[in-house]
């Protein structure tokens, strides 16, 4: 549900076609649900080397995607699941 749950903030802001000037904030949104997920006791929190970290950008293709890329970490894993994807409005 991690991943459902940066879903619904990233597509806020490309819903309402935001801009570059917001990522700052979108990634401190995000940031917000991975600290929640770690703190639930859900993801592993991010060291420096492994865990949880999700970064969000603006597309280099369209200025109104989002991209999320990083590496989620459930508890209890031994691996890193790598996440990269992009967040598009609906045609």
């Amino acid at each position: 549900t991690l991943l459902k749950e940066v879903f619904d903030v990233c597509y806020s802001q490309v819903e309402n076609n935001e801009t570059n000037t917001n990522i700052a904030y979108l990634q401190s949104q995000v940031d917000k649900v991975v600290d929640t997920a770690v703190n639930n006791g859900y993801m592993k929190a991010y060291d420096g080397a492994t865990g949880t970290k999700l970064f969000v950008a603006e597309s280099d293709s369209d200025p109104y995607d989002i991209v999320v890329t990083g590496t989620i970490m459930p508890v209890n894993a031994t691996i890193a699941i790598n996440v990269n994807t992009k967040i598009t409005g609906a045609i």
